[in-house]
């Protein structure tokens, strides 16, 4: 095995000693079932639909003792739905396991994705901005509002942070991952390269509703507007999945530095996720 793998492996058996059910995800799960090697880059997905938080935190902490980094939330110094365990790939590199956690609501499993404001909404980003900046606990930012943001001791700035960002869930606009209950039902598992993995019996159900009726050929001219499982829409809808647990309880590192792809819609793609929930 490579290190990568042996990484791989080592969370999905933390994973499994914590009796957490879990799925291969996104891309790693659309390799998996396309045939290809799900190693072939740097970037492994894993979802966890309804989670137990305590038994996420207890297999955060395990993780991190086991020798990983953990990041959450687009690096934000809490998490809500998203968790990367950082991969020394011993070659001056990083690699990142990203785990999902979609929460159950009415007939839905969600991710709010707190970390996504949407592009196109500039009162969303100023939002998003200015509550992250002040919720950090990190060292100075090269953005002229972070430097000024540096000075305020961050006892004072957490407070305000923690205003911002119940202002910022009331009033933006995220981009959300959206899956029908229906799709999620049992797991089995599926030896590849000689890890065992949990994945879904519906796997297949689930691809289609995620990337679209073509998911099995690659498709160069695919975009996120083929598939039925982002919205958009305001946080404030859902208030039952605020965990908003913070890093420092379990000691995660949180960087200013690397910064998260944002998603980018056209108005006529806009108006294409708009119409998915006026037709649920």
């Amino acid at each position: 095995m490579t290190p990568y793998q042996r990484a791989v492996a080592d969370v999905v058996t933390l994973l499994d000693n914590a009796n957490i059910n879990y799925t291969l995800d996104a891309g790693t799960l659309l390799k998996a079932y396309r045939g290809n090697d799900i190693f072939d880059d740097h970037d492994f997905d894993i979802a966890i639909f309804d989670p137990n938080i305590e038994l996420v935190l207890d297999f955060v902490r395990e993780v991190r003792d086991s020798g990983f980094r953990v990041r959450c939330q687009g690096n934000l110094p809490f998490f809500e739905d998203l968790l990367q365990i950082e991969i020394d790939l011993l070659n001056g590199s990083f690699s990142y396991i990203d785990i999902y956690l979609y929460f159950k609501f009415e007939n839905e499993y969600i991710r709010r994705c707190i970390h996504k404001p949407l592009p196109a909404s500039e009162v969303s980003n100023i939002l998003y901005m200015f509550f992250s900046k002040m919720y950090r606990n990190s060292g100075k930012s090269s953005s002229f509002v972070g430097f000024l943001v540096w000075f305020i001791p961050y006892p004072i700035r957490r407070i305000f942070g923690r205003f911002a960002l119940k202002i910022y869930r009331n009033f933006a606009l995220t981009v959300w991952n959206v899956i029908p209950v229906k799709v999620i039902k049992s797991y089995k598992r599926k030896v590849i390269n000689d890890i065992e993995f949990n994945i879904l019996d519906n796997a297949e159900g689930y691809l289609h509703h995620r990337y679209g009726h073509g998911w099995r050929i690659p498709d160069p001219y695919w975009n996120f507007t083929n598939c039925e499982v982002y919205r958009v829409r305001s946080p404030s809808i859902v208030s039952t999945v605020e965990n908003w647990i913070e890093c420092d309880t379990f000691n995660i590192i949180v960087k200013n530095k690397r910064k998260i792809p944002l998603f980018s819609y056209s108005k006529r793609e806009l108006s294409k996720i708009y119409d998915l929930d006026k037709k649920s």
